[in-house]
């Protein structure tokens, strides 16, 4: 777009109204999602932040809010536009709202603080998506920033201070993870998880961190667990907990479901195969109960008979359960060992039956 000159003598009200026209064009375009379209949004920010700084009124405090504001969105295009190309710039646009966020006064106002925080989050983003080691821990050390000025503000005041405490932490167990550190993605799953917790029954973009959080946190256990087994260490109370946070997330999924909201379906089916993997493994003697919990609407509301991916990989872990009890040869055939093993065979072939008759059913 050609740049647009301001009049000299024009009012703080006139500058405000036209730089705020210009970045809600933006947002417009950035929207539609084309390379076009976020290209051309990003010439609006950049108009907007170009009319702010050749202004009279540019150390204003209003005018700085809204040339961070130019900034940011900005620094989001660039990490819409063509990763990981752009991201360097991503980087630099969100520095540089993080530099003028920093000016405005952060003590009394806990708006400006969380937008501040929501810059450090998205910058550290960013810096996840490049991937290499050292933008990895420099993606931590942003997100440990953010979550610095987050775990401040009153969660109860405003509905994106919590959403952005439960991001951040569940964006700092990511680049964990990615890093090796499963201690440290452990503890920060937890912390998103606790964050979201008072409201992903009732937010829908709450929910969706919530489940992400609690995938993050089994990805860490399951590494976790791999580790102890190979020390010879107990593994009981990481099964335990993982298999807690599985049942919680999928009944929340079904919540969402019961509802005719489906969006959590994709992480539901993660968590799923995670979950069958996990009582296999650790606690066979509940692996069908498990998994007619989450696939038979006879036993659940909100179960999903029509999940293929969840079906498929309860009907391998059923499978595989199966012909493991079948290849036992037990001497003592009235001992209570004998009896339990029977009865977990006995559960698992009726659950393989109710899984034929749900797919009958829903094919």
């Amino acid at each position: 777009m050609a740049p647009v000159f301001l009049p000299i003598h024009v009012s703080l009200d006139e500058l405000l109204a036209r730089v705020d026209a210009l970045i809600v064009a933006g947002q417009a375009l950035e929207a539609r999602g084309t390379t076009a379209d976020v290209s051309a949004s990003i010439r609006h920010y950049d108009e907007a932040a170009a009319q702010l700084r050749q202004s009279s009124l540019s150390s204003h405090e209003l005018a700085r809010q809204q040339l961070a504001r130019a900034w940011m969105n900005r620094a989001n295009a660039l990490q819409r536009l063509n990763p990981p190309a752009t991201l360097p710039d991503s980087v630099r646009a969100y520095d540089e709202a993080i530099a003028v966020f920093r000016t405005l006064p952060l003590p009394d106002h806990p708006g400006y603080q969380n937008n501040l925080a929501a810059a450090w989050m998205n910058r550290g983003h960013a810096l996840h998506l490049l991937g290499d080691p050292s933008s990895l821990a420099a993606a931590v050390e942003s997100q440990r920033t953010a979550l610095d000025l987050l775990r401040t503000l009153p969660l109860a005041a405003d509905r994106s201070h919590r959403i952005n405490l439960a991001a951040a932490s569940l964006n700092l167990a990511t680049s964990l993870l990615a890093l090796g550190d499963l201690a440290g993605a452990h503890v920060a799953a937890r912390e998103a998880m606790d964050a979201a917790a008072p409201a992903e029954a009732e937010d829908p973009a709450v929910a969706d961190i919530a489940l992400k959080a609690r995938r993050a946190c089994c990805d860490a256990i399951g590494r976790l667990l791999v580790q102890a087994a190979a020390q010879s260490e107990p593994t009981d109370p990481l099964a335990d907990e993982a298999s807690d946070i599985v049942d919680d997330g999928l009944a929340l999924a079904r919540r969402w479901e019961s509802r005719g909201m489906p969006l959590f379906r994709p992480t539901a089916a993660r968590l799923f195969r995670f979950g069958a993997q996990l009582y296999a493994a650790h606690l066979p003697d509940f692996l069908a109960e498990f998994i007619l919990e989450h696939l038979d609407p006879a036993r659940s509301t909100g179960a999903m008979p029509d999940a293929e991916d969840s079906l498929l990989a309860a009907a391998q872990a059923l499978a595989e359960a199966r012909t493991d009890l079948e290849s036992h040869r037990t001497v003592f055939l009235d001992s209570p060992e004998t009896t339990r093993l029977l009865d977990r065979l006995r559960d698992i072939r009726a659950a393989e039956a109710r899984l034929a008759e749900l797919r009958r059913a829903h094919s």
